[in-house]
């Protein structure tokens, strides 16, 4: 029933471990969408500082609808970049977890246990597909990101940017 083009995306990324409580292996939240350790991945939650929300029982939901903005298919005049496609995407992601969340007014981390809160989060961000080179594909990726938790945040919006190959 959506607009052609149009994506509504959803992952679910849970950990269980128990009783283990020896932080040397909680797994912790990313910022971004960065390419990071696959034997244990860390949780996407975008607008949280990386690092602000560690655990070893965690769930986080990502939630995102992703449509295309422009299809200009062209070069930027001689230089040899050429812009496929242009598109964003509206975001929402949210955790819970038996763990510790980082206080930023009381500069501390803070005891949390699973299912007692939900961190939330939602921004945007547009992409670019593009070949560099002539034979280079590349995307960037920009982001504004912001988490409702205010003192889990600082209370600042965080901005984005990636490439991947």
């Amino acid at each position: 029933g959506l607009p052609k083009r149009h994506v509504l995306y959803m992952q679910v990324n849970g950990t269980y471990a128990g009783d283990l409580k020896d932080p040397n292996f909680f797994t912790n939240s990313i910022g971004g969408n960065f390419f990071s350790n696959l034997l244990i991945p860390p949780f996407l939650m975008r607008g949280y500082p990386s690092g602000s929300i560690l655990g070893n029982n965690m769930m986080t939901a990502n939630f995102e609808y992703r449509f295309p903005i422009v299809y200009p298919y062209r070069g930027l005049g001689t230089l040899p970049v050429y812009i496929k496609k242009i598109y964003g995407a509206a975001i929402f992601d949210t955790t819970s977890l038996d763990g510790y969340r980082y206080n930023f007014p009381h500069r501390s981390y803070i005891r949390t246990r699973f299912a007692d809160q939900w961190f939330s989060g939602f921004g945007g961000e547009v992409s670019i597909d593009s070949t560099l080179g002539y034979y280079l594909p590349i995307t960037f990726t920009f982001g504004l990101y912001r988490g409702i938790t205010r003192d889990l945040t600082n209370e600042k919006m965080s901005f984005f940017f990636a490439f991947r190959m």
